[in-house]
């Protein structure tokens, strides 16, 4: 559910009564005929494990942006937040049974340099692959936030299933996201990707803080966000997503934050920037699915390549990047930009999915050649990647799933 204690002051600035009636919230009809994936609390396991969490009266006051998990891996976290307090804060770890694991302190994030806060970063390490652990952040004179739990990715060659939540074109604050954000509440999944327009209007720090943060705050307490910036983040040649989302950072020099790679058990991820699609990181693309050994490789990015919707494929990513994804394997792409789902045949083997309806509202969807499926809808993707095969269904803001595919390796 939404973080309800800085919901009601934001409500009447950014005019939300007035963007209620956007779009479709319900699909009309089915494209599938398997079995829906099975509903329940997107982190009961962890609160199973380590409690519900929760932010206490000290932590409301010395929290600006609430504690959020960032470039998570098999043995590492890290764990952002903003303050204007310089009461000193540690964050506490222990595993499942109770047994503390560390105790770690927060560093001064050079990389953001705000007058009217400090953000703070703290890498979790040591940790065991696959294993639930629990966090606790307590400032100099009480508790912040009550203990909280987070799974670490698992290594290569794991027989557990991952499940991925995929959701594009979200943060505006409108009764869609809201719908939507209540239908992720109900499934389980271990890593969400955001393909792009996650901070309406213009990407600035206000519009971030306001659409996205104070929204998912409390998933992201518990489940790392993997985000690419579409067009409407871009405030400012992009810095300020830059400067709030802590992501991988092997697409330097060029591309720092900006396109990255990342692997999580057997899948090999990809994020890329189509609002920089240039021959450099074309050739970073290249190198890195050229040396990708997993069985899996998932990409996400915000103009799609192939497109029914109202901007339509994108020129510059199809002769970029789509001769790579054909070239080295690649499964499932993602996208956004198009405020509608829409699934492709298998392009050259690759299958493409828009997945552009968050919450920004949706928009009349076409037919194409290359199209399987399309409808206009606010909904969310979820992705099952396991041994042998990869599902993948689209659930609409009502929680009804109304599409499927399998993808076999």
């Amino acid at each position: 559910m939404p973080n309800l204690r800085r919901l009601a002051p934001l409500a009447a600035v950014l005019g939300i009564a007035a963007c209620n009636d956007l779009g479709n919230v319900s699909s009309t009809r089915q494209g599938f005929d398997t079995i829906p994936i099975p509903k329940s609390a997107f982190n009961a396991e962890l609160q199973e494990a380590c409690g519900a969490g929760g932010i206490s009266a000290d932590g409301d006051d010395a929290f600006l942006r609430d504690p959020y998990l960032q470039r998570m891996t098999a043995n590492s976290v890290d764990v952002l937040w903003t303050t204007t307090s310089a009461e000193s804060a540690s964050i506490r770890v222990t595993d499942s049974s109770g047994a503390v694991v560390g105790e770690f302190f927060p560093v001064l994030d050079e990389q953001s340099n705000r007058v009217e806060f400090e953000q703070y970063v703290t890498t979790i390490d040591g940790l065991a692959p696959e294993t639930i652990y629990c966090y606790q952040i307590r400032g100099e004179f009480g508790e912040w936030l009550q203990p909280t739990g987070f799974r670490t990715a698992p290594t290569p060659g794991s027989a557990t299933p991952v499940r991925i939540l995929a959701i594009g074109d979200l943060g505006t604050r409108t009764s869609d996201q809201f719908a939507v954000l209540d239908a992720m509440s109900n499934v389980s999944y271990d890593l969400v990707l955001v393909a792009g327009d996650l901070a309406y209007e213009k990407g600035t720090l206000s519009d971030h803080e306001n659409n996205f943060f104070s929204v998912y705050s409390e998933i992201m307490r518990s489940i790392p966000f993997f985000v690419i910036s579409g067009n409407h983040d871009y405030a400012a040649d992009g810095a300020v997503f830059r400067e709030v989302f802590a992501l991988p950072e092997n697409g330097a020099p060029h591309g720092r934050e900006r396109w990255y790679s990342l692997d999580w058990g057997d899948i090999h991820i990809v994020a890329l920037d189509t609002e920089q699609v240039d021959d450099v990181q074309a050739q970073w693309l290249e190198n890195a699915l050229s040396a990708n050994e997993k069985p899996w490789t998932i990409a996400f990015l915000h103009r799609p390549p192939y497109s029914s919707g109202k901007h339509g494929s994108t020129a510059s990513v199809q002769s970029s990047f789509v001769p790579l994804f054909e070239r080295y394997g690649v499964n499932l792409v993602l996208a956004g930009h198009d405020h509608n789902y829409e699934r492709t045949k298998a392009v050259g083997g690759v299958t493409y999915v828009v997945t552009g309806s968050g919450g920004r509202g949706t928009r009349p969807v076409g037919s194409s050649s290359f199209t399987e499926y399309s409808e206009s809808v606010a909904h969310f993707s979820h992705i099952t990647v396991g041994g042998e095969d990869l599902s993948l269904h689209a659930i609409d803001a009502s929680g009804t799933d109304f599409d499927a595919v399998v993808v076999n390796r």
